[in-house]
């Protein structure tokens, strides 16, 4: 009588344990998720005519796909690691800097979008072939607020066309205050401050932003800050230091210029 009590407790236990794999499955929260497919192509150089009539970019973001239909190698960088700046990327060789791709990954199962970007990121590194090394500092940031009579621009009423920014002889156009700061966080020696640009200003959404810079001399590092306040009514506050993260590219083969597709 014992035995057949531990038997039917037994079972009865197991068929819970059952349901309960059952339960967790249903909800789509699998422990090991794979990437069951993925593609990466080239499809231009920043800057290149043909790039010029490429639409804007979207990152699509669903529990079992994410798709990228024109990324840079930086944004999915930014992406996978949620960076706040172009400083944060290091030794990123420029031909990975200017090459857009469409990226589209699918998965056999849903995970939450951290997990996403960290097999995105696992699939990128593949087809681009590069290694990354994490090292810390503290850095000195500087906010970007809005000056004491406003912002100097308007605020797009369609979408914008072709990729931003737009760099031409003398003028550079954004259409978002994020490809701003990217912009003056991703300056060659001579004109970079070294601080971390930070987002103060509350302004979201696109915007029709134009620096010129044709007979302005570039020749210090407060140079592209003095233009931001003369021209777009911005400013900037030194609220500290913060520490961050830098993701630096220790390896990399020859940049993808072709159509990668996961084996």
């Amino acid at each position: 009588m014992t035995l057949r009590i531990v038997v039917h407790w037994v079972v009865a236990a197991a068929a819970c344990i059952g349901l309960l794999r059952v339960s967790v499955a249903a909800q789509g929260d699998p422990v090991r998720p794979d990437v069951s497919a993925a593609i990466i192509e080239y499809l231009c150089d920043v800057g290149s005519p043909s790039c010029a009539t490429q639409p804007h970019g979207d990152n699509i973001f669903e529990p079992t796909r994410f798709r990228c239909t024109s990324c840079t190698f930086t944004g999915l960088m930014a992406l996978a690691f949620d960076l706040k700046g172009a400083d944060q990327m290091l030794n990123v060789p420029r031909a990975l800097q200017v090459g857009r791709y469409r990226f589209e990954m699918t998965l056999d199962a849903p995970v939450a979008k951290a997990a996403m970007m960290q097999l995105m990121w696992s699939v990128a590194s593949q087809a681009f072939q590069v290694r990354l090394h994490v090292e810390e500092r503290t850095a000195s940031t500087l906010a970007l607020v809005i000056g004491k009579h406003g912002p100097k621009f308007k605020r797009l009423t369609k979408p914008s066309q072709g990729q931003y920014p737009q760099i031409g002889p003398g003028v550079i156009r954004f259409d978002t205050i994020a490809q701003l700061l990217d912009f003056l966080s991703n300056q060659p020696p001579q004109l970079s401050t070294n601080r971390v640009f930070v987002d103060k200003t509350g302004l979201s959404g696109a915007f029709d932003i134009e620096l010129i810079t044709k007979n302005h001399a570039l020749d210090g590092p407060g140079a592209l800050l003095a233009l931001v306040r003369e021209q777009l009514g911005l400013d900037f506050v030194n609220p500290g230091r913060t520490a961050q993260k830098l993701y630096v590219v220790i390896d990399s083969a020859t940049p993808l210029r072709g159509t990668w597709i996961k084996p």
